[in-house]
């Protein structure tokens, strides 16, 4: 977070933060996080597919815990 906060517009140090997000399952971030990355390099693929898997994964129902038996 504090390279992005010295450098917003580095796409290396937003790449690093949103793949870190997703490592984390923090997807709100991870998607916010991913959307500024495709503002930043609008014509990588790359961006885009990582926007759209992390968009999916964030509106899948969150897991309450363990299933009951």
């Amino acid at each position: 977070g504090e390279a992005c906060r010295l450098d917003p517009q580095s796409v290396e140090y937003r790449h690093e933060l949103t793949q870190l997000f997703v490592q984390t399952r923090r997807w709100d971030k991870a998607l916010e996080s991913a959307k500024i990355l495709v503002r930043l390099e609008p014509r990588s693929d790359e961006f885009r597919q990582l926007l759209e898997q992390i968009g999916k994964q964030s509106e899948r129902p969150k897991s309450v815990g363990p299933a009951l038996n």
